[in-house]
């Protein structure tokens, strides 16, 4: 009864007696809950929103799944901006009841104000399948579609922006239809229209449709008319908000804000039309805009006269300086905080030529909020009129990304970091990127972005986006500021003393940077053609980095003559001695090009003087004499060499620029010329030499690494502890702008330290190289993020993992890795360089490998054999188009890789069963070795021939085959065979002791010893392995004598190899013991079984355990045996029979 009196007095608007009643209840029936909640919502209806959290947590406390409760508590919640509690409540109403609307709506709203627009848009939705016309539900859903399409522009995801911006549409379109005279739907229509300014139009778009007819043929993606047609479908959906404002506007006049949001349709139009000649007919169009835009500014005055926003927005859009000024100043005393308005008049002053006043205004502006990035943006614009303020508008444009940098300051960004030197960074060519798909009728953004790809070695990239900027530029002739941020970017050739040259048009700046990538990207006839016609135009007179261009794409051409002709030109017109140093350069690299080294000195000692008047650098002219240094040890002159060396010294002395660095590079550059020659050991004592001189170059290690590791792979070790991981993780992290300068033998600094180190690792033992080897690929993934196009980055990684997963003991997971690392390499080779044949049948043969050992099952063996068939494939087509006329190609697979090839298919049908086509292939990969010049054996195919004979009974065919391929070593000094030497006789003693030939098979035990105590290293992990084996013989021997001596002889024959350093010698040592007739033997058995289990690597094998309590008679080594491998049934049964004896 009061409950229904309590509803008729709301229904009656008598609500303070609604209150009262509901109070009086609570009073005298705590306990009735209805009261308790119809209180809160009365407290809720009069904004007593304190007062109803408290009563509606009294009447949770009697009613706890009450969802009604949970809800009006949520309400109170929000309307006091708990944002995190009234989601909790509304969460737990709607556990208690997923169906109520109201609450689904309040948590996506919720969502949507703390910027988690994903599972704001799941609430919305879910709200939508409970009501798919509720009002709210489609406009929430439309506004956090339009945030996120905000967040994802700023980001540069303009994709994933358009097709939010679609669905927003949708929404808002279904809402319209249901709900026409809503006011709230219009005018986020319009504002989601608008968003277009900045993004193209999805395909799908419910408005704006797909793009062009189907009668009209659709243009190429990303030429200059596919471009065009997005930017009209810009236009059009500003003009569809206009239509969508215009009508909140008719539902609702009396608004101001709304008269501003259409004069923004008016402005983004005229800064659209702006950008495209075909968009600004007929003529006046703009400024006609512009003037309504300013008109409907003042309508929205006319209502809201103190709204500094109207007035800021007046002062952006009006036409006249006079009035924009008035305008910025009127919302400034209106609103002295408005960073906007104190932003929009230091643009205005800035424009006008009055930096004093912009400064002001940005000092007053950053005070307010420093965290406005256009704050910034505008501070590194008014820097950069100064002629010493480029520094400063760097510095302001790197603050500005961190602070979520607009188009201006990301291309700003981009350019300062090109010009410094710093085109690399990954945060650089995004910035230029997302520049370009902001702007795409932009030329310098698009130039901009050329310029980021080459400094990337992306010529490809850079040619594209340098020939877009080309397609239009004929289009913004006539009103530069549509095309260009500002003029003083116009200049954007980054080439070899390009700095040097005056500023030239962007027209000729862009044609300059479209032919000097198209000499890197190996196009140089096109770059000729494109020189030709600039010089016909007069575009290169007075540019010397021009003319540097030209000489070096004629050269490439052959065109030596023409060459030399632009070079000439060049140092007719240069100005400075940067320019002109770089002009001798080219010089020096034609005559070494033409074998004239002995020119190229006498050409720097005459231009010497000319350089040091023109106040040349001293540190380029070191490079000029490193570079004629470089040409005489090219040429394998070695005696011309040291003469430009001693002549270099010399000038140094005299120019006062002793420097150690300069002093190392000239021994370095020596060192190259001995390896010309092939003379690694003597260009490894070079480098020793420059190293010690200049330790912390590390260039100069790699360098020494390299040549120590062509001398022999028996440095390998040597190598690699010089070039340690500290070295190689510094290279990666820092690239030098001069690494060009630095380069060892062709390759950058880094890429040679991580070659050397990978060769280097993948010549040591497999087993104790692996943590190492884990490092190294730390190491070269970083070099991957670096330079991710590179092959070779890709094909260094996989041997690297291959070898690690080897020497894992056949980890199942390591081999997984490693094929994925063998798998990414063999796809960006296919991609990057099909023509390196030899670096793909490398890399199928270790993903063969891999797939062996991964342990997948009879598929996994069945791909691998499929993987091999390939690579001997492509192997046997390189190798046959290698044969032609024209000879041996660069890149193709030698007869080494054929070999390597049929043995891992001969390995794979081993492991299948097939033994005869296995043997088959391991002797057509010795037939295919045997090309080789010299012949050689291919070492894993005679060792798998040889286990695969041996296994198939054939000891004595299988001993002769060792034998032959020892013989062929005899006449090779190389001591980087002595490993397979000595793995060939390890193998010859093993199988000559299965046959009893037991003196034989000792001797070559021996001599695998001597040929490893000469190596100094071993190889593939055999360490003990020969004295091991020669101690198994030795007991086969004494096992063979007749007599109580027999034993004893055993044993004096194991204690003279010496067994004592290793797990498996003391347990030979215990068994052999244990078979003797000596006194006290049990102590001597349990002395090497205790030495034995100390020595043993951890956890100690079960084998090992049962092999020594059978021979000391102990279950507790049994127990060990058990407890390691518990599922080895024999360990059980011996562990049973020990404790029955």
């Amino acid at each position: 009864m009061g409950e229904g009196l309590t509803r008729l007095f709301i229904q009656g608007g008598k609500q303070d007696s609604a209150t009262l009643l509901a109070e009086e209840i609570t009073k005298r029936a705590p306990a009735a809950t209805w009261g308790w909640k119809r209180l809160g919502f009365q407290h809720i209806q009069g904004n007593r929103y304190e007062e109803g959290i408290r009563v509606f947590q009294t009447a949770l406390r009697g009613s706890v799944r009450d969802a009604d409760a949970w809800e009006g508590l949520a309400s109170c919640y929000q309307s006091l901006g708990r944002w995190t509690a009234a989601l909790k409540a509304y969460s737990r109403a709607l556990e208690l009841d997923a169906g109520r609307l109201y609450s689904r709506v309040q948590c996506g709203s919720i969502r949507l104000t703390l910027g988690d627009y994903a599972e704001a848009l799941k609430d919305f939705e879910r709200a939508l399948v409970l009501d798919g016309s509720h009002p709210a539900a489609l406009l929430g859903a439309a506004e956090t579609l339009a945030s996120s399409a905000r967040t994802s522009t700023r980001l540069g995801a303009l994709g994933s922006a358009g097709d939010e911006l679609a669905a927003a549409a949708a929404h808002v379109l279904r809402c319209t239809a249901k709900q026409g005279n809503l006011v709230a739907a219009w005018k986020l229509l319009g504002d989601v229209l608008l968003l277009h300014h900045a993004v193209d139009p999805a395909g799908g778009h419910a408005l704006l449709g797909s793009g062009p007819s189907s009668s009209t043929p659709a243009a190429p993606v990303g030429s200059a008319a596919a471009r065009t047609e997005a930017w009209g479908r810009r236009i059009r959906a500003v003009q569809l908000a206009r239509r969508a404002y215009c009508k909140a506007l008719r539902l609702d006049p009396p608004q101001g804000a709304a008269w501003s949001d259409l004069a923004a349709t008016y402005y983004h139009e005229s800064q659209l039309r702006r950008a495209h000649p075909a968009f600004s007919q007929p003529p006046g169009c703009r400024e006609e805009l512009l003037g309504r835009a300013e008109g409907a500014v003042r309508a929205g005055l006319r209502l809201a006269p103190a709204s500094p926003q109207l007035w800021t927005a007046l002062g952006t859009v009006a036409v006249k300086g006079a009035t924009r000024e008035y305008a910025l100043s009127r919302g400034l005393q209106l609103d002295p905080k408005f960073t906007p308005a104190w932003l929009a008049l230091a643009r205005l002053y800035t424009a006008a030529g009055t930096p004093g006043l912009a400064d002001r205004c940005l000092a007053q502006a950053r005070s307010q909020d420093p965290t406005v990035a256009g704050v910034w943006e505008a501070m590194a614009a008014l820097a950069e009129l100064s002629p010493t303020g480029q520094k400063d508008a760097a510095d302001f444009y790197t603050h500005s990304m961190g602070l979520g940098a607009g188009a201006e300051g990301m291309l700003g960004f981009a350019q300062a970091a090109i010009t410094e030197g710093r085109g690399l960074g990954g945060a650089v060519y995004a910035a230029a990127r997302k520049v370009a798909e902001l702007q795409p009728l932009n030329p310098c953004a698009l130039n901009t972005l050329g310029l980021a790809a080459e400094a990337r070695e992306d010529y490809r990239g850079a040619a594209r986006a340098y020939q877009a900027a080309l397609q239009l530029l004929p289009l913004v002739g006539a009103d530069p500021g549509a095309a260009t941020r500002h003029a003083s970017t116009a200049q954007a050739g980054t080439g070899a003393g390009s700095g040097s040259a005056a500023a030239v048009p962007l027209a000729a700046g862009v044609r300059l940077n479209l032919s000097r990538v198209l000499v890197k990207a190996g196009r140089c006839e096109e770059a000729v053609a494109l020189f030709g016609e600039m010089e016909y135009s007069a575009e290169l007179d007075g540019q010397p980095a021009g003319w540097l261009g030209y000489g070096v794409a004629r050269l490439a051409t052959g065109d030596r003559a023409g060459a030399a002709y632009a070079l000439q030109q060049g140092l007719a017109c240069a100005g400075d001695g940067e320019a002109m140093a770089e002009l001798v350069r080219a010089w020096v690299q034609l005559h070494s090009a033409e074998g004239r080294p002995g020119q190229a000195l006498d050409l720097l000692r005459q231009q010497s003087a000319a350089l040091a008047q023109h106040h040349a650098s001293l540190a380029t002219l070191r490079g000029l004499w490193l570079a004629v240094v470089a040409g005489a040890g090219a040429a394998g002159d070695f005696s011309l060499a040291a003469q430009a060396c001693l002549t270099a010294r010399s000038w140094a002395g005299a120019a006062d620029a002793e420097t150690a660095e300069f002093f190392a590079e000239l021994d370095a550059l020596l060192a190259a010329s001995w390896q010309v020659k092939g003379e690694y050991g003597e260009a490894a004592a070079r480098l020793s030499k420059a190293v010690h001189t200049c330790p912390w170059e590390v260039h100069l290690s790699a360098s020494l690494g390299e040549a120590a590791v062509r001398a022999s792979l028996r440095h390998a070790q040597a190598a690699h502890r010089l070039l340690s991981l500290t070295a190689v993780e510094f290279t990666t992290r820092r690239k030098a702008p001069d690494d060009s300068a630095h380069s060892v033998w062709g390759k950058t600094p880094l890429q040679a330290a991580l070659e050397t180190q990978s060769v280097a690792l993948l010549a040591r033992c497999a087993s104790a190289a692996r943590q190492q080897a884990q490092h190294q690929l730390s190491a070269l993934a970083r070099a991957i993020h670096t330079h991710p196009t590179h092959a070779i980055n890709w094909y260094l990684p996989a041997l690297v993992a291959t070898q690690a997963a080897a020497g894992s003991g056949g980890v199942r997971d390591d081999y997984r890795r490693a094929g994925g690392w063998c798998r990414a390499a063999v796809t960006l080779a296919e991609a990057r360089a099909p023509e390196q044949g030899g670096v793909r049948v490398q890399l199928g043969v270790c993903a063969s490998e891999c797939l062996l050992h991964s342990g997948d099952g009879p598929e996994a063996a069945s791909q691998a054999l499929s993987t091999a068939e390939a690579a001997l494939d492509l192997a046997s087509a390189s190798r046959s188009a290698a044969r032609g006329p024209a000879g041996p190609a660069a890149g193709r697979p030698d007869p080494a890789d054929l070999a390597a090839a049929h043995c891992q298919v001969a390995r794979c049908q081993w492991q299948q069963g097939d033994l005869l086509q296995a043997e088959l292939a391991y002797r057509q990969a010795l037939e295919a070795a045997q090309a080789a010049q010299p012949p050689l054996p291919h070492f894993p195919s005679v060792l798998g021939l040889a286990g695969l004979l041996a296994e198939s009974g054939r000891l004595e065919e299988a001993v002769s085959l060792l034998q032959h391929a020892q013989q062929q070593l005899l006449g090779l000094a190389s001591s980087d065979v002595a490993g397979w030497e000595e793995l060939l006789l390890l193998r010859q003693a093993g199988m000559m002791s299965l046959l009893g030939e037991l003196e034989g098979a000792k001797a070559a035990a021996l001599a695998a010893d001597d040929v490893a105590e000469r190596r100094g290293q071993p190889m593939q992990g055999q360490g003990h392995l020969s004295k091991l084996l020669h101690g198994v013989i030795c007991l086969q021997q004494a096992q063979q004598l007749t007599g109580p001596e027999g034993p004893g002889v055993a044993a004096a024959l194991a204690r003279a190899v010496g067994l004592h350093d290793s797990a498996v010698g003391r347990a030979l040592l215990a068994q052999v013991e244990s078979a003797s007739q000596l006194r006290k033997k049990e102590e001597r058995v349990a002395a090497h079984a205790r030495q034995a289990l100390h020595l043993a690597q951890r956890p100690v094998p079960s084998t090992l355990c049962s092999l020594l309590g059978d021979l000391t008679r102990s279950p507790t080594l049994h127990a060990k045996a058990v407890h390691a491998e518990p599922w080895r049934e024999e360990a059980w049964a011996r562990l049973g029979s020990s404790r029955a004896a």
